[in-house]
This record gives structure tokens, sequence and C-alpha cells, in this order.
């Protein structure tokens, strides 16, 4: 079963790369999806910001942390993945590929 499940989370990671890079708002790109952990998807997002101007909104990482967890544990298309334990990833860089943040999220934080 716990095979089944990871080629699941392996062809759904496989079918989104296809679309990608794919703009997701004014300054948001959704660069790469990728398996990571024993059964974990990485959404990888490229801000259209440098890190010293997003280091002047210190409460975005909050507030985006918040908002995605919220989406996780409460949209009804997410629930295949709270069932099969699904953990993930979500990874920011800047506009020069320079890390933000991250943070991952799985049921145990619903």
């Amino acid at each position: 079963n716990n095979q089944i499940q990871n080629q699941l989370v392996s062809a759904i990671s496989t079918a989104f790369t296809a679309e990608l890079p794919q703009e997701v708002n004014e300054i948001t790109v959704l660069q790469k999806i990728k398996l990571f952990g024993v059964r974990g998807m990485e959404y990888v997002y490229q801000l259209k910001i440098n890190k010293k101007h997003f280091n002047s909104i210190p409460e975005f990482y909050d507030s985006h942390k918040e908002t995605t967890t919220q989406e996780y544990c409460s949209n009804e298309s997410m629930e295949w993945y709270r069932t099969n334990f699904v953990e993930i990833k979500w990874t920011y860089l800047d506009s020069e590929n320079t890390a933000l943040f991250s943070f991952k999220v799985n049921p145990n934080d619903c």
C-alpha cells in the first residue's frame, strides 16, 4: 500500500511539472514540484523581488504559513494528501534564486 501511495505522489509531481514554470500572480512563479522525504512533495516558488526587499516585509512569512496551513487542512482538494499523510513543503526563492524561506505541513498540523 505504501508503494502505491508513493507511486501516486510521484505521478502527481510528474504531471504538474510538465506545466512549469507557471505564473501564480504578479510576483510569484511556481518553478518546480519535486519529491522529498519518504512521501512528500515540495513546491518551489520564485518571487520577483530580491532578498533585501523581502526582508522589509517580515510579516509575510507568518501570514503565508498560516494561510497555507489552513488551506492544506481544510481544502477538499487536499483531502487525499491528508488521508495518505503526504507532507507538503513550500520553498520560496528571491529573484536571484537565493533562498528566502521554506516550511512544511502535514496532517499533524491540522
